[in-house]
């Protein structure tokens, strides 16, 4: 009998162990960054453009590891009252493929010239949702970064997004390291699902001199997003953020701003097909 009950503790000890060592490695998993890829999709939906977006929406992957995350940027985001065909075409096939598209609206650095007052803001995210209801969340360009203006214009401007669409996704772009007030919890959410730390020519600033914030690491990957524009290569790039814990990322060769030959985000990279391949490969060794 005791041996029996020896025998029986043993074999739930041996089992409890397991558990716990495959608890350890799903948590460990957890942690592993996954790529995405957000595009900003500045190209107009009509002829090369058109050409551009259906490539776009045709690479998005899931089943291969590849997802998209697009931004859709009509008039700067003063995108009007009126619908314009043409967007909510592809707007709409992007969400029917499972593909993220999101709504450009600048900030102006918190209305800091005076062409993005927080009412502007709030009518350009109402008119957007109104307008194209199948978007999925706000892409807030020229963000502060020194969190001065939170209280005053980015909380205020969370909070009318999610009133609209309760499950935005919101990401804001300082363009470089900010403070991690935009991060942080709050009762309603943080102010930024996502920021962009780091928005360059790779030419000018590279990316391996970016140093990452120390407080970045208090933070899954999925927080942080990295744009790089006039590289001739990404590899080494989508593999320093993947290190890095970035877990948002774009690298291309077009070139910009203007006046150089083109805007770099009005286009997709040459090597396109190589750096989708790239991802999927990182995102299938998690």
């Amino acid at each position: 009998m005791v041996r029996k009950l020896l025998a029986a503790i043993y074999v739930c000890s041996m089992a409890l162990a397991a558990i716990h060592v495959a608890v350890a490695d799903d948590t460990k998993s957890d942690r592993k960054p996954t790529t995405k890829l957000l595009i900003p999709a500045y190209f107009y939906p009509a002829g090369e453009g058109l050409k551009t977006w259906n490539r776009l929406i045709d690479s998005h992957a899931p089943e291969d590891h590849i997802e998209i995350v697009a931004i859709a940027n009509i008039n700067s985001g003063n995108v009007g009252t009126t619908i314009d065909s043409n967007y909510a075409d592809v707007i709409g096939r992007a969400a029917k493929k499972g593909l993220t598209v999101i709504a450009y609206i600048t900030s102006d650095y918190a209305n800091a010239h005076g062409v993005a007052s927080l009412e502007t803001a709030k009518e350009n995210v109402k008119n957007w949702f109104k307008l194209y209801p199948q978007l999925q969340g706000v892409f807030i360009d020229e963000q502060t970064s020194d969190g001065v203006a939170i209280a005053s214009y980015y909380e205020p401007l969370r909070k009318h997004i999610r009133s609209i669409n309760p499950k935005a996704l919101v990401i804001g772009n300082p363009g470089n390291n900010c403070v991690d007030d935009y991060l942080v919890k709050r009762a309603e959410g943080p102010v930024m699902d996502v920021v962009i730390i780091h928005e360059n020519n790779e030419t000018k600033v590279p990316y391996a001199a970016a140093v990452p914030a120390p407080w970045m690491s208090n933070y899954p990957s999925d927080r942080f997003a990295m744009l790089v524009h006039t590289s001739a290569t990404f590899g080494k790039q989508l593999r320093l953020a993947r290190n890095r814990g970035t877990g948002y990322v774009f690298v291309t060769d077009a070139v910009g701003p203007p006046p150089d030959t083109i805007h770099p985000w009005g286009t997709l990279p040459t090597y396109w097909e190589d750096e989708l391949q790239m991802i999927g490969a990182l995102n299938d060794k998690r």
